[in-house]
């Protein structure tokens, strides 16, 4: 965590940024944002993460383990002319 304002972002001064580590190969913040955001590390099944963008990643978490791979994905699947959006919980 650090003060936004040592940054140089535009913002509350008090305002904090978080930093999250890219995990391997192409699998960065993003993903590990993710990661956290569903709490994917305890999810009672077999669960998938998938997040596409200019690199697809997906995780797989099963059997108390999170296993993650990466590909180019390309501007394809970046969004734009997407009409519709979907999420599963």
């Amino acid at each position: 965590m650090v003060q936004a304002s040592r940054l140089g972002i535009q913002i509350h001064p008090q305002a904090r940024a978080y930093l999250l580590p890219v995990i391997g190969g192409f699998v960065g913040g993003d993903t590990v944002a993710g990661i956290l955001a569903t709490d994917l590390a305890d999810a009672p099944g077999p669960t998938l993460l998938v997040d596409i963008g200019t690199n697809g990643e997906i995780v797989l978490s099963a059997g108390g383990r999170l296993t993650a791979a990466s590909t180019a994905a390309g501007p394809a699947f970046e969004g734009p002319g997407s009409s519709t959006a979907c999420a599963a919980a």
